[in-house]
């Protein structure tokens, strides 16, 4: 568990570097045959996370279904969704190669806070360009970099350079083994290109995220750099908060009716206000507070869990984006397919430990759902008839 653990503070780091808000501890266990309990984005009175599920999915005719998996993402291509940043939006000629036809990562031996910064130059020169991307992804993460020389790899790192180092400093035991190495680049014109990279751990693929991870890079102030979109999905997936400040992002509701309660299931316990919280004003049986989860049962072998987070930032991710996020282990949907809720991205699979589902809101809020005895059709419409509560 330490192991992972310290993985996971990675998370904790890109959280400084893009401005995000520590909402939720990522910590990620193995879940118990058998039982659906909470996810890892739960509460901390919460049982330990679901494993890995089958990637079969069982869906109604009138449910449109993508089969994605992790190693077969499209690459994103939207705008950042960092913030401080100007939103830029284009469409590359050529898109990055598929993660499943580059070979496996290896680690960037010898990489150390004297190498010097290479040339730095746009793609006109797409063989330097190249040299000052893999030097950026390499070399940012060094706790010991030169925080002025980081402000140079990382999109927008001036204005963050100090919160950064610090916080690399404080965890300096927990990342000291950490990188990132890339695997490929694909330019897409001058001053952007697409990014398969590896999150590195001991000099092998990290724990949390075993396999490739689609990334973008820019030509910023002069420099080659990770961009905020590429750090801002990595903390996502972590069950963390991005771009805090963007006076654009909507308020989150602060309950959801579960309108669609399958029949002869009862809500057994919720986060409510009252005589236990006092801060938080009673709620009905039936609402999910935000962020908060409520449990519902069926007889002694079926049972739903119903988690939701407010993680800024996640509702801009686009489409794609939102498929890398979902397919983190937080999330509990490993290896899933791609699903949409009332049109909104979401992803679900289904195993012998049960079904589960989990989807970004327009409202900045991200849901799953966990259940033994009940279908992916079933759960889709239970998400679809998440209201926020009147009043």
């Amino acid at each position: 568990m330490l192991y992972r653990t310290r993985v996971a503070c990675i998370g904790m780091v890109l959280i400084g570097l893009v401005g995000c808000g520590n909402r939720n501890e990522a910590t990620e266990a193995l879940q118990s045959p058998g039982a659906v309990p909470p996810p890892t984005n739960a509460v901390p009175d919460s049982g330990v996370a679901p494993t890995d599920a089958a990637t079969t999915v069982e869906v109604s005719a009138e449910v449109t279904v993508v089969q994605t998996t992790a190693t077969n993402v499209p690459v994103p291509t939207t705008e950042d969704v960092t913030g401080g940043t100007t939103a830029v939006s284009y469409d590359p000629a050529v898109s990055a190669p598929m993660i499943d036809t580059v070979p496996a990562a290896e680690a960037p031996a010898g990489v150390t806070i004297d190498d010097p910064l290479p040339p730095e130059v746009d793609a006109t020169d797409p063989a330097a360009a190249e040299v000052a991307i893999r030097y950026a992804y390499s070399h940012w993460i060094l706790v010991d970099l030169d925080k002025t020389l980081r402000g140079t790899l990382v999109e927008n790192g001036e204005q963050n350079a100090d919160n950064l180092d610090n916080r690399l400093h404080g965890l300096r035991d927990q990342i000291a083994f950490a990188g990132f190495a890339v695997q490929s680049i694909v330019f897409d014109d001058t001053t952007h290109a697409e990014v398969v990279f590896q999150v590195q751990w001991h000099d092998g693929p990290s724990p949390i995220f075993p396999y490739p991870l689609p990334g973008t890079a820019v030509f910023q102030n002069g420099t080659w750099r990770i961009s905020g979109r590429s750090l801002c999905v990595l903390a996502i997936s972590f069950g963390q908060g991005c771009n805090t400040t963007d006076p654009t992002n909507p308020v989150p509701t602060s309950a959801l009716q579960v309108l669609d309660i399958p029949p002869g299931y009862t809500v057994m316990n919720t986060m409510q206000g009252g005589p236990t919280n006092p801060s938080v004003p009673p709620l009905p049986l039936d609402a999910l507070p935000v962020p908060g989860s409520i449990s519902l049962v069926s007889g002694p072998t079926m049972s739903m869990y119903i988690n939701a987070e407010v993680l800024s930032g996640s509702w801009k991710l686009s489409d794609d984006d939102a498929q890398i996020v979902l397919d983190a282990q937080h999330y509990g949907v490993v290896n899933g397919s791609a699903v949409s809720i009332d049109g909104r991205p979401g992803r679900a699979s289904t195993g012998p430990d049960g079904s589960h589902l989990a989807y970004i809101r327009a409202d900045d809020v991200i849901v799953t759902l966990n259940a033994t005895g009940l279908s992916i059709t079933q759960l889709i419409a239970i998400a679809g008839g998440l209201q926020p509560l009147p009043g």
